[in-house]
Protein backbone atom coordinates (compact mmCIF):
# COMPACT_ATOMS: atom_id res chain seq x y z
CA UNK A 1 0.00 0.00 0.00
CA UNK A 2 1.05 3.87 -0.44
CA UNK A 3 2.10 6.00 2.11
CA UNK A 4 0.05 9.25 1.82
CA UNK A 5 -1.47 12.21 3.90
CA UNK A 6 -4.58 12.02 4.08
CA UNK A 7 -6.91 15.46 4.33
CA UNK A 8 -6.59 15.62 8.41
CA UNK A 9 -2.73 15.41 7.81
CA UNK A 10 -2.35 11.73 8.76
CA UNK A 11 -0.11 8.95 7.36
CA UNK A 12 -0.57 5.35 8.13
CA UNK A 13 1.65 3.94 9.99
CA UNK A 14 3.34 0.73 8.84
CA UNK A 15 3.80 -2.36 10.81
CA UNK A 16 7.52 -2.06 11.16
CA UNK A 17 7.34 1.66 12.07
CA UNK A 18 4.97 -0.08 15.16
CA UNK A 19 7.47 -2.64 15.90
CA UNK A 20 10.14 -0.16 15.93
CA UNK A 21 8.47 2.35 18.32
CA UNK A 22 7.53 -0.57 20.03
CA UNK A 23 11.13 -1.53 21.20
CA UNK A 24 11.65 1.65 22.67
CA UNK A 25 8.36 1.97 24.51
CA UNK A 26 8.91 -1.27 26.51
CA UNK A 27 12.13 -0.16 27.46
CA UNK A 28 14.34 -2.23 25.38
CA UNK A 29 16.92 0.81 24.16
CA UNK A 30 16.71 4.03 22.87
CA UNK A 31 16.15 3.64 19.01
CA UNK A 32 17.75 6.21 17.34
CA UNK A 33 20.35 5.68 14.47
CA UNK A 34 23.35 8.29 13.86
CA UNK A 35 24.75 8.94 10.49
CA UNK A 36 27.93 10.55 11.36
CA UNK A 37 30.71 12.36 8.83
CA UNK A 38 34.13 14.21 9.37
CA UNK A 39 35.13 16.72 7.16
CA UNK A 40 38.69 18.39 5.96
CA UNK A 41 36.43 21.13 5.14
CA UNK A 42 33.46 23.42 5.91
CA UNK A 43 29.92 23.10 5.34
CA UNK A 44 27.71 25.59 3.95
CA UNK A 45 25.42 25.79 7.17
CA UNK A 46 22.58 28.07 5.25
CA UNK A 47 22.62 25.82 1.64
CA UNK A 48 22.41 22.45 4.12
CA UNK A 49 19.47 24.29 6.09
CA UNK A 50 17.66 24.94 2.70
CA UNK A 51 18.30 21.21 1.61
CA UNK A 52 17.08 19.80 4.86
CA UNK A 53 13.97 22.39 4.22
CA UNK A 54 14.09 20.82 0.73
CA UNK A 55 13.42 16.79 1.85
CA UNK A 56 10.62 17.96 4.44
CA UNK A 57 8.52 19.13 1.42
CA UNK A 58 9.16 15.90 -0.65
CA UNK A 59 9.19 13.50 1.88
CA UNK A 60 5.98 14.74 4.07
CA UNK A 61 6.72 12.39 7.00
CA UNK A 62 9.64 14.20 8.16
CA UNK A 63 6.88 16.93 9.07
CA UNK A 64 5.33 14.67 11.10
CA UNK A 65 4.85 12.69 14.82
CA UNK A 66 4.53 9.16 15.72
CA UNK A 67 1.07 8.93 17.42
CA UNK A 68 0.54 5.80 19.59
CA UNK A 69 -2.86 5.00 19.02
CA UNK A 70 -4.23 2.15 21.16
CA UNK A 71 -5.81 0.21 18.32
CA UNK A 72 -3.68 2.29 15.08
CA UNK A 73 -1.18 4.18 15.05
CA UNK A 74 -0.12 7.01 12.49
CA UNK A 75 2.07 9.67 11.73
CA UNK A 76 0.39 13.31 12.25
CA UNK A 77 1.70 16.85 10.88
CA UNK A 78 3.47 18.00 13.46
CA UNK A 79 3.97 21.94 14.50
CA UNK A 80 7.61 21.46 15.16
CA UNK A 81 9.92 24.62 13.72
CA UNK A 82 11.94 24.14 11.09
CA UNK A 83 14.98 26.00 12.42
CA UNK A 84 14.86 22.96 15.09
CA UNK A 85 16.06 20.34 12.47
CA UNK A 86 19.73 21.86 12.35
CA UNK A 87 21.94 23.26 14.65
CA UNK A 88 25.50 24.80 14.68
CA UNK A 89 28.11 24.66 17.44
CA UNK A 90 31.87 25.05 17.97
CA UNK A 91 31.61 23.75 21.15
CA UNK A 92 32.77 19.67 21.54
CA UNK A 93 30.57 19.10 24.60
CA UNK A 94 27.38 20.74 23.03
CA UNK A 95 27.77 18.49 19.99
CA UNK A 96 28.76 15.31 21.82
CA UNK A 97 25.46 16.28 23.72
CA UNK A 98 23.67 15.94 20.86
CA UNK A 99 25.17 12.81 19.63
CA UNK A 100 23.59 11.25 23.10
CA UNK A 101 20.42 13.14 22.80
CA UNK A 102 17.61 10.34 21.56
CA UNK A 103 15.41 11.42 19.15
CA UNK A 104 11.91 11.39 20.29
CA UNK A 105 9.60 10.74 17.38
CA UNK A 106 6.50 11.41 19.59
CA UNK A 107 7.15 14.75 20.81
CA UNK A 108 9.82 15.99 18.57
CA UNK A 109 11.40 16.22 15.16
CA UNK A 110 11.79 12.49 13.47
CA UNK A 111 15.30 14.32 11.87
CA UNK A 112 17.23 16.61 13.31
CA UNK A 113 21.08 17.27 12.38
CA UNK A 114 23.58 19.16 14.09
CA UNK A 115 27.56 20.58 12.36
CA UNK A 116 30.67 21.01 14.53
CA UNK A 117 32.89 23.33 13.58
CA UNK A 118 36.40 23.48 14.57
CA UNK A 119 38.74 25.75 12.48
CA UNK A 120 38.34 24.79 8.90
CA UNK A 121 37.41 21.27 10.01
CA UNK A 122 33.68 20.38 10.10
CA UNK A 123 31.60 17.36 11.08
CA UNK A 124 28.30 16.52 10.68
CA UNK A 125 25.68 14.28 12.32
CA UNK A 126 21.81 13.34 10.57
CA UNK A 127 19.91 11.26 13.02
CA UNK A 128 16.56 9.79 12.88
CA UNK A 129 14.13 7.31 14.62
CA UNK A 130 14.25 3.62 13.44
CA UNK A 131 10.35 4.03 13.18
CA UNK A 132 10.70 5.96 10.58
CA UNK A 133 13.39 4.27 8.47
CA UNK A 134 16.10 1.93 9.09
CA UNK A 135 19.73 2.17 8.46
CA UNK A 136 19.45 1.17 4.66
CA UNK A 137 16.51 4.36 5.00
CA UNK A 138 19.03 6.53 6.53
CA UNK A 139 21.92 5.66 3.85
CA UNK A 140 19.09 6.56 0.92
CA UNK A 141 18.13 9.82 3.23
CA UNK A 142 21.90 10.87 3.18
CA UNK A 143 22.67 9.95 -0.10
CA UNK A 144 19.73 12.71 -1.18
CA UNK A 145 20.60 15.32 0.93
CA UNK A 146 24.15 15.38 -0.69
CA UNK A 147 22.34 15.60 -3.85
CA UNK A 148 20.17 18.26 -2.89
CA UNK A 149 23.18 20.35 -1.48
CA UNK A 150 25.26 19.72 -4.20
CA UNK A 151 23.03 20.99 -6.53
CA UNK A 152 21.77 24.13 -5.13
CA UNK A 153 25.49 25.21 -5.48
CA UNK A 154 24.81 26.06 -9.31
CA UNK A 155 21.21 26.27 -9.42
CA UNK A 156 19.59 27.73 -6.11
CA UNK A 157 16.11 26.85 -7.15
CA UNK A 158 16.85 23.27 -7.83
CA UNK A 159 13.82 20.76 -7.09
CA UNK A 160 14.27 16.91 -7.12
CA UNK A 161 12.18 14.27 -8.70
CA UNK A 162 10.71 12.45 -5.54
CA UNK A 163 7.62 10.20 -5.63
CA UNK A 164 7.57 10.73 -1.60
CA UNK A 165 3.67 9.03 -2.07
CA UNK A 166 5.77 5.66 -2.74
CA UNK A 167 5.31 2.47 -1.18
CA UNK A 168 6.78 2.45 2.89
CA UNK A 169 5.12 -0.92 3.46
CA UNK A 170 6.85 -4.50 3.75
CA UNK A 171 4.84 -5.79 1.41
CA UNK A 172 7.10 -4.66 -1.23
CA UNK A 173 9.23 -7.58 -0.27
CA UNK A 174 6.54 -9.97 0.30
CA UNK A 175 5.02 -9.86 -3.06
CA UNK A 176 8.51 -11.13 -4.26
CA UNK A 177 7.86 -14.16 -2.20
CA UNK A 178 6.20 -16.80 -4.37
CA UNK A 179 3.12 -18.53 -2.03
CA UNK A 180 4.33 -21.99 -3.15
CA UNK A 181 8.01 -20.66 -0.85
CA UNK A 182 5.76 -20.38 2.17
CA UNK A 183 6.06 -23.52 3.52
CA UNK A 184 9.71 -24.12 3.36
CA UNK A 185 9.58 -20.41 5.06
CA UNK A 186 7.60 -21.88 7.46
CA UNK A 187 9.43 -24.76 8.31
CA UNK A 188 12.79 -22.87 8.80
CA UNK A 189 10.55 -20.47 11.26
CA UNK A 190 9.93 -23.66 13.19
CA UNK A 191 13.42 -24.54 13.19
CA UNK A 192 14.62 -21.23 14.14
CA UNK A 193 12.42 -20.99 17.07
CA UNK A 194 13.75 -24.82 17.92
CA UNK A 195 16.97 -23.64 17.63
CA UNK A 196 16.35 -20.53 20.02
CA UNK A 197 14.53 -21.83 23.14
CA UNK A 198 16.98 -25.39 22.87
CA UNK A 199 19.14 -24.93 25.40
CA UNK A 200 17.02 -22.00 27.12
CA UNK A 201 19.57 -19.95 27.91
CA UNK A 202 22.13 -17.99 25.80
CA UNK A 203 25.67 -17.14 26.62
CA UNK A 204 25.65 -12.83 26.62
CA UNK A 205 27.67 -10.54 27.85
CA UNK A 206 26.95 -10.65 31.19
CA UNK A 207 25.71 -7.28 32.09
CA UNK A 208 23.45 -6.54 34.94
CA UNK A 209 19.76 -4.95 34.80
CA UNK A 210 19.85 -1.46 34.15
CA UNK A 211 17.21 1.56 33.60
CA UNK A 212 17.06 3.75 30.78
CA UNK A 213 16.91 6.91 32.71
CA UNK A 214 20.66 7.28 32.49
CA UNK A 215 22.32 8.87 29.96
CA UNK A 216 24.67 7.15 27.39
CA UNK A 217 27.33 7.11 25.37
CA UNK A 218 29.30 5.43 22.29
CA UNK A 219 32.22 3.44 22.23
CA UNK A 220 34.05 3.25 18.48
CA UNK A 221 37.01 1.30 17.02
CA UNK A 222 38.48 2.13 13.68
CA UNK A 223 39.95 -0.56 11.37
CA UNK A 224 41.77 1.20 8.47
CA UNK A 225 43.80 0.39 5.30
CA UNK A 226 45.57 -2.66 5.45
CA UNK A 227 44.23 -3.95 7.93
CA UNK A 228 40.76 -4.12 6.61
CA UNK A 229 42.05 -5.55 3.26
CA UNK A 230 43.76 -8.87 5.14
CA UNK A 231 40.56 -9.24 7.24
CA UNK A 232 38.88 -9.99 4.26
CA UNK A 233 41.70 -11.73 2.46
CA UNK A 234 41.67 -14.42 4.87
CA UNK A 235 37.90 -14.62 4.83
CA UNK A 236 38.32 -15.01 1.29
CA UNK A 237 40.55 -18.34 1.92
CA UNK A 238 37.73 -19.74 3.90
CA UNK A 239 35.04 -18.74 1.39
CA UNK A 240 33.99 -16.98 4.27
CA UNK A 241 31.99 -13.33 4.21
CA UNK A 242 33.46 -10.23 6.05
CA UNK A 243 30.10 -10.24 7.94
CA UNK A 244 31.17 -14.05 8.91
CA UNK A 245 34.48 -12.81 9.68
CA UNK A 246 32.91 -10.21 12.34
CA UNK A 247 30.46 -12.58 13.77
CA UNK A 248 33.27 -15.16 14.78
CA UNK A 249 35.34 -13.06 16.00
CA UNK A 250 31.88 -11.57 18.03
CA UNK A 251 31.36 -15.22 19.18
CA UNK A 252 34.53 -15.65 20.27
CA UNK A 253 34.49 -12.64 21.91
CA UNK A 254 31.13 -13.13 24.42
CA UNK A 255 32.65 -16.80 24.51
CA UNK A 256 36.09 -15.38 26.33
CA UNK A 257 34.11 -12.69 28.26
CA UNK A 258 31.15 -15.17 29.80
CA UNK A 259 30.95 -18.49 31.98
CA UNK A 260 33.32 -21.14 30.17
CA UNK A 261 31.62 -23.47 32.22
CA UNK A 262 28.06 -22.91 31.31
CA UNK A 263 26.15 -25.12 28.95
CA UNK A 264 24.01 -22.72 27.68
CA UNK A 265 23.77 -21.42 23.21
CA UNK A 266 26.46 -19.24 21.78
CA UNK A 267 23.75 -17.23 19.76
CA UNK A 268 23.59 -13.96 17.80
CA UNK A 269 21.34 -11.65 16.30
CA UNK A 270 22.18 -10.16 13.08
CA UNK A 271 20.12 -8.00 11.04
CA UNK A 272 19.61 -8.57 7.22
CA UNK A 273 18.31 -5.62 4.54
CA UNK A 274 15.82 -6.83 2.49
CA UNK A 275 16.72 -4.25 0.03
CA UNK A 276 19.71 -6.17 -1.08
CA UNK A 277 17.79 -10.03 -1.04
CA UNK A 278 14.66 -8.66 -2.99
CA UNK A 279 14.70 -5.96 -4.62
CA UNK A 280 15.72 -5.46 -7.89
CA UNK A 281 17.50 -2.08 -7.63
CA UNK A 282 18.17 -2.46 -3.77
CA UNK A 283 16.21 0.12 -2.64
CA UNK A 284 12.49 0.30 -1.24
CA UNK A 285 9.97 2.33 -3.03
CA UNK A 286 10.44 5.14 -0.25
CA UNK A 287 12.60 5.77 3.09
CA UNK A 288 11.38 3.09 5.03
CA UNK A 289 12.13 0.25 7.16
CA UNK A 290 12.54 -2.75 5.00
CA UNK A 291 15.12 -4.97 7.63
CA UNK A 292 14.70 -8.03 9.32
CA UNK A 293 16.70 -10.54 11.82
CA UNK A 294 18.41 -14.42 11.29
CA UNK A 295 19.19 -15.97 14.48
CA UNK A 296 22.76 -18.34 14.98
CA UNK A 297 23.35 -21.14 17.18
CA UNK A 298 26.69 -22.46 17.04
CA UNK A 299 26.42 -24.78 20.59
CA UNK A 300 27.87 -24.05 23.87
CA UNK A 301 31.77 -24.93 22.70
CA UNK A 302 33.79 -22.51 21.79
CA UNK A 303 36.62 -24.00 19.37
CA UNK A 304 39.96 -23.28 20.35
CA UNK A 305 40.75 -21.85 17.19
CA UNK A 306 39.50 -19.58 15.00
CA UNK A 307 38.95 -20.85 11.44
CA UNK A 308 36.66 -23.56 13.55
CA UNK A 309 34.43 -21.40 14.55
CA UNK A 310 34.55 -19.20 11.15
CA UNK A 311 33.78 -22.55 9.42
CA UNK A 312 30.62 -23.45 11.21
CA UNK A 313 29.52 -19.99 11.18
CA UNK A 314 30.18 -19.70 7.46
CA UNK A 315 28.61 -23.11 6.17
CA UNK A 316 25.52 -22.34 8.47
CA UNK A 317 24.91 -18.42 6.56
CA UNK A 318 25.64 -19.76 3.06
CA UNK A 319 22.82 -22.83 3.59
CA UNK A 320 20.66 -20.42 4.79
CA UNK A 321 20.77 -17.92 2.28
CA UNK A 322 20.03 -20.69 -0.11
CA UNK A 323 16.58 -20.46 1.66
CA UNK A 324 14.43 -17.34 1.64
CA UNK A 325 16.96 -15.95 4.02
CA UNK A 326 16.11 -12.82 6.37
CA UNK A 327 12.25 -14.31 5.69
CA UNK A 328 11.69 -16.65 8.56
CA UNK A 329 10.56 -13.83 11.23
CA UNK A 330 8.51 -11.83 8.67
CA UNK A 331 6.45 -13.75 7.40
CA UNK A 332 4.66 -14.70 10.89
CA UNK A 333 5.14 -11.18 11.78
CA UNK A 334 3.80 -9.94 8.71
CA UNK A 335 0.68 -11.68 8.68
CA UNK A 336 0.08 -11.91 12.57
CA UNK A 337 0.38 -8.66 13.63
CA UNK A 338 -2.58 -7.11 11.91
CA UNK A 339 -4.55 -9.56 13.80
CA UNK A 340 -4.78 -8.14 17.04
CA UNK A 341 -4.81 -4.47 18.57
CA UNK A 342 -1.34 -2.56 18.89
CA UNK A 343 -1.19 -2.60 22.93
CA UNK A 344 -2.15 -5.93 22.90
CA UNK A 345 1.37 -6.20 21.02
CA UNK A 346 2.87 -3.76 23.61
CA UNK A 347 2.27 -5.80 26.41
CA UNK A 348 2.85 -9.30 24.52
CA UNK A 349 6.61 -7.77 23.72
CA UNK A 350 6.73 -6.01 27.15
CA UNK A 351 5.75 -9.84 28.50
CA UNK A 352 8.40 -11.54 26.43
CA UNK A 353 11.63 -9.25 26.94
CA UNK A 354 11.09 -9.84 30.12
CA UNK A 355 10.31 -13.68 30.00
CA UNK A 356 14.31 -13.35 28.19
CA UNK A 357 15.79 -11.02 30.42
CA UNK A 358 14.60 -13.15 33.30
CA UNK A 359 16.01 -16.67 31.46
CA UNK A 360 19.16 -14.96 30.22
CA UNK A 361 17.87 -15.70 26.72
CA UNK A 362 17.98 -12.38 24.15
CA UNK A 363 21.31 -13.17 22.14
CA UNK A 364 23.22 -10.32 21.99
CA UNK A 365 23.46 -9.20 18.76
CA UNK A 366 25.86 -7.94 15.37
CA UNK A 367 24.69 -5.75 12.84
CA UNK A 368 26.30 -5.59 10.03
CA UNK A 369 25.12 -2.11 8.39
CA UNK A 370 27.32 -2.64 5.34
CA UNK A 371 29.30 -0.15 2.75
CA UNK A 372 28.70 3.73 3.03
CA UNK A 373 28.88 4.36 -0.70
CA UNK A 374 31.75 7.49 -1.03
CA UNK A 375 30.84 8.19 -4.20
CA UNK A 376 26.90 9.54 -2.86
CA UNK A 377 28.42 11.51 -0.39
CA UNK A 378 29.71 15.08 -1.34
CA UNK A 379 29.73 18.32 0.85
CA UNK A 380 31.35 20.34 -1.19
CA UNK A 381 33.95 17.72 -0.17
CA UNK A 382 34.09 13.89 0.50
CA UNK A 383 34.02 12.66 4.44
CA UNK A 384 37.47 11.64 5.55
CA UNK A 385 35.37 9.52 7.72
CA UNK A 386 31.92 7.99 7.84
CA UNK A 387 30.39 5.63 9.80
CA UNK A 388 26.87 4.67 11.37
CA UNK A 389 25.98 4.33 14.94
CA UNK A 390 23.17 1.96 16.49
CA UNK A 391 20.31 2.33 18.86
CA UNK A 392 21.67 1.80 22.38
CA UNK A 393 19.77 -1.18 23.82
CA UNK A 394 19.05 -1.19 27.54
CA UNK A 395 21.27 -3.67 29.63
CA UNK A 396 21.53 -6.88 30.19
CA UNK A 397 20.63 -6.95 26.05
CA UNK A 398 23.81 -5.66 24.27
CA UNK A 399 24.77 -4.95 20.68
CA UNK A 400 27.30 -3.94 18.33
CA UNK A 401 27.03 -2.46 14.86
CA UNK A 402 29.21 -2.85 11.95
CA UNK A 403 29.74 0.37 9.09
CA UNK A 404 31.88 0.41 6.11
CA UNK A 405 33.25 3.34 4.22
CA UNK A 406 36.09 3.89 1.83
CA UNK A 407 38.13 0.71 3.18
CA UNK A 408 37.65 0.67 6.29
CA UNK A 409 35.54 -0.21 9.16
CA UNK A 410 33.93 1.44 11.99
CA UNK A 411 32.25 -1.19 15.08
CA UNK A 412 30.46 0.59 17.65
CA UNK A 413 28.01 0.57 20.43
CA UNK A 414 25.98 2.41 22.54
CA UNK A 415 26.31 1.89 26.72
CA UNK A 416 24.44 3.45 29.81
CA UNK A 417 27.09 3.17 32.41
CA UNK A 418 31.12 3.23 32.77
CA UNK A 419 30.85 -0.50 32.44
CA UNK A 420 34.03 -1.82 31.33
CA UNK A 421 32.42 -4.91 29.50
CA UNK A 422 31.08 -3.50 26.16
CA UNK A 423 34.84 -1.99 25.54
CA UNK A 424 36.39 -5.13 26.37
CA UNK A 425 34.09 -6.98 24.11
CA UNK A 426 34.61 -4.40 21.10
CA UNK A 427 38.82 -4.73 21.97
CA UNK A 428 38.31 -8.75 21.76
CA UNK A 429 36.72 -9.00 18.44
CA UNK A 430 39.75 -6.39 17.37
CA UNK A 431 42.03 -8.59 19.06
CA UNK A 432 40.50 -11.86 17.03
CA UNK A 433 40.38 -9.76 13.73
CA UNK A 434 43.77 -8.65 13.78
CA UNK A 435 45.30 -11.80 14.71
CA UNK A 436 44.36 -13.36 11.62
Amino acid sequence: MFSMMTRDNRIRAEYADMMMYLIEDIGFGKNTIIFKMEFDSVIDEMRLRQALLILKSIIPILSCRFVPHRTEPYWEKSGDSDTDMLRFTADDNEFLGFENTPVDPVNGNILSCCIRRSGERDSLIIKTHHSFCDVGGIKELVYLVSDIYTRLKDNPGYRPQFNHNNDRDIDQVMNKIPLKAYPEIFINSMREFLSNIIPLRSKTLPLDEQSTDTGYEFLTCHINGRRYDRIVSYGKMFNATLNDMLMASFLRSIAGLSDSRSKAALRAIMTVDLRLWYLKEKKGGSICNLSSFEYLNIGSHIDPEFDKTLGKISGYTARRKQSWFGMNQLLVYRYVFGLFPFRWWEAFWSSAVRFGIKNRNIPNGLSNFGIIDKNRILFETRPVKAYILPPVLTPPSFAISVSSYDSSLTLSTGVFDKNPLPRLMLDGMIKELLSK
